[in-house]
């Protein structure tokens, strides 16, 4: 027969594994990390993904994927440019090697963006990937 304490430690302990499942699922829904050839993938098969390029103009103007946007991570008007985004549509977040895109994962998932895929490895690998940039 299980004791008063038992059954309390018992439910604590349920109610956090569910409760990390619940986080878990939230997590996974916002945020994807992709390999460039799965990125690649992503743009093809969902043509109303926005590719939010968060290189600096200079970076972007060299080359940078077709119809993307771009949104200087270093600009003072960031954060203004990043919430007047529509929370609704899918992202596909990258920068040169994946630094300054993973830093703004966290404002993305602050401001109530729905579901962002991070190309990590950057426009660097999606270059020597041989994959198509203008």
């Amino acid at each position: 027969m299980l004791r008063p304490l038992s059954i309390l430690l018992l439910s604590v302990f349920f109610m956090a594994v569910s409760s990390m499942t619940v986080a878990d699922n939230v997590e996974e829904k916002f945020l994807l990390d992709v390999t460039v050839e799965e990125a690649a993938e992503l743009i093809a098969d969902n043509p109303d993904i926005v590719i939010l390029d968060v290189r600096t103009p200079r970076e972007f103007k060299r080359s940078h994927i077709e119809n993307a946007i771009n949104i200087d991570y270093h600009s003072f008007s960031f954060k203004s440019k990043i919430r007047k985004l529509d929370r609704d549509k899918t992202y596909l977040i990258h920068c040169q090697s994946g630094v300054r895109s993973g830093k703004t994962i966290p404002l993305l998932r602050i401001e109530g963006f729905n579901k962002v895929y991070h190309m990590g490895a950057g426009m660097r690998a999606w270059q020597e990937a041989g994959l198509p940039s203008i």
